[in-house]
């Protein structure tokens, strides 16, 4: 399958050159074949998931927001995001713990990919004809439960079906799709009108999903055979066991201290694209961004963060494998991430955000690129590797929660305050990736 990027395609040819095979049929076919469709099918996937999430959280939401009540804009837009955390959450679980549990002739994550990206292109269809802020809001938590179902249906794909020693190159595949997404994503929706902009996402979401399903099929999911039966629970307090039963695997420091870093990290990027919007029309300001306008200034600023991310995911996978440092890439690249904050922070000015979204991509696409990989081994049990990451995909609930704290702080102590914060969360994210002990 031809990629459009030469990089790429030697890494996913690197990625199929030997066929691995993994216990108990975790990875279901192991030809360079079948395994380059995964790859790119995970490419595409991604690209339109990230595409989706930021196309309506970077430009859509924000100018909906703010054509409702204008004077409201920011308080209006961190509570609609806030409100979104609860659905978005339990999406999350369900994509991954229910799939861990689908059998039948279309594999465990096929049908719930299927049915949330159709939900989720319903709802993206229709939140773009709402005009008033309850309208907005109730297709919005709609949204972002069945796009997060998605999601934990589709992370689960590197640990069922790619072989561990490749996985830094297949986490570089799917690191790429971040800023593909992105850059697609906005450019989309950033010179179209608004009811055009969400039927682009909603087809590009499900036109990439049948290209997964259909030219990288899952093989059939057999229910296994009977296990020990665990000690009885009855009603809401069976219930309730099995939930604090699915969180054991914070029980695991290595697991506890991936979450965590991984939250940081994300909760960093997630603030800063969350007001991007309202960020170069008021800090910046109108007048110095091209075409007076923050939605081309945002187009144009996702072409150099891509381009920084795309040079660094290029490689970033590839020489993890090889000399096995996924921590040391990690970590390092998210406190990269905190020394690229200090651009805009200490030169608040159309050229200083060139530089630090270029900055930007680079060290956010090499810590992209490698996060999978490093969080799928330090999970506790491979049985439950859905669930588990389902769980480890709940970092991305920043995305939701990110604006209300973005926007209590834009309130309270102006924009520049946003820049000090994300900075002081990549630190932290860093430093507890260097705690990870079973990971070099």
């Amino acid at each position: 399958m031809p990629m459009g990027n030469d990089g790429m395609t030697v890494a996913i040819e690197a990625a199929t050159d030997s066929a691995a095979s993994a216990a108990g049929g975790v990875l279901e076919s192991s030809t360079p074949s079948a395994l380059r469709w995964i790859l790119g099918g995970l490419l595409a996937t991604t690209t339109a998931a990230f595409a989706t999430y930021n196309g309506v959280a970077q430009i859509l939401i924000p100018a909906q927001v703010q054509q409702i009540d204008p004077a409201a804009k920011v308080a209006n837009l961190a509570l609609l995001a806030t409100s979104s955390t609860v659905t978005a959450l339990i999406g999350l679980f369900v994509g991954g713990a229910l799939s861990d549990r689908t059998y039948g002739r279309w594999g465990r994550r096929t049908p719930w990919l299927v049915l949330s990206a159709a939900a989720a292109a319903i709802f993206l269809v229709t939140l773009g004809t709402r005009t008033s802020l309850p309208g907005v809001a109730a297709f919005y938590l709609l949204l972002w439960f069945a796009a997060n179902i998605y999601l934990g249906a589709l992370t689960p794909i590197i640990v069922d079906r790619i072989p561990e020693n490749r996985r830094g190159v297949a986490s570089s595949v799917v690191g790429l799709g971040v800023p593909l997404g992105i850059l697609i994503g906005v450019n989309f929706v950033a010179r179209v009108s608004q009811e055009t902009g969400y039927i682009l996402i909603a087809l590009f979401l499900l036109a990439t999903t049948a290209l997964l399903v259909t030219c990288a099929r899952e093989s059939s999911a057999v229910r296994p055979g009977p296990a020990k039966a665990p000690p009885r629970t009855a009603g809401a307090g069976g219930t309730w066991a099995r939930s604090i039963e699915s969180l054991s695997s914070f029980r695991s420091a290595d697991f506890s201290y991936a979450f965590l870093g991984r939250a940081l990290i994300l909760l960093s990027f997630n603030m800063l694209v969350s007001y991007q919007f309202y960020l170069l029309q008021d800090y910046i300001g109108s007048k110095n961004l091209p075409q007076h306008s923050p939605a081309v200034a945002i187009s144009v600023l996702t072409v150099f963060q891509t381009a920084g991310w795309m040079i660094a995911t290029a490689i970033a996978g590839w020489l993890a494998d090889r000399f096995d440092r996924k921590k040391m890439f990690v970590g390092i690249c998210s406190i990269g991430v905190a020394f690229a904050l200090l651009v805009p922070l200490l030169s608040p000015t159309w050229h200083g955000m060139i530089v630090f979204q270029t900055l930007f991509g680079i060290f956010f696409g090499t810590y992209y690129s490698i996060d999978l990989a490093l969080i799928s081994v330090v999970l506790p049990q491979k049985e439950s590797a859905g669930r588990d990451m389902g769980i480890m995909n709940m970092a991305h609930i920043t995305q939701l929660v990110a604006p209300g704290i973005a926007g209590a702080l834009i309130l309270r102590f102006g924009y520049g305050a946003i820049f000090a914060v994300t900075m002081t969360a990549a630190i932290l994210g860093g430093v507890l990736v260097f705690r990870i002990r079973s990971v070099r």
